[in-house]
């Protein structure tokens, strides 16, 4: 192995351990990779009939657990044409305000150290 190729690290898929939350009704466009320590995690989906504030949408595999609390990010909702507030609590993708039956879409990337 030469200079060039030593310092390669394997880009890990974990898209099928990415799983909908409880106020996901579809999940779609699943992307959940980490490469060493940067995770960048993203999907579409549209919210159940029970949506409504600190919902959670999706459930992120341990191995995606980031080391703080409650790391913040901006979603799309796609229905009303707005940002949507999300936030990463433990393993859970949890959105504010999630309107019943809207489109969104999600996407993350951070460091996990």
């Amino acid at each position: 192995m030469d200079e060039k190729t030593a310092d390669v690290k394997a880009v890990i898929d974990y898209s099928s351990q990415l799983m909908p939350g409880a106020a996901c009704s579809a999940m779609n466009d699943k992307y959940a990779v980490a490469e060493n320590n940067v995770v960048t995690i993203s999907f579409s989906g549209w919210a159940k009939s029970n949506a409504g504030n600190d919902m959670v949408i999706a459930t992120i595999p341990n191995a995606l657990r980031p080391n703080v609390s409650n790391l913040f990010f901006t979603a799309f909702d796609h229905t009303l044409k707005k940002a949507l507030g999300c936030r990463i609590s433990g393993n859970s993708i949890v959105a504010n305000n999630l309107s019943a039956g809207n489109a969104f879409w999600v996407a993350v990337t951070y460091v996990k150290k």
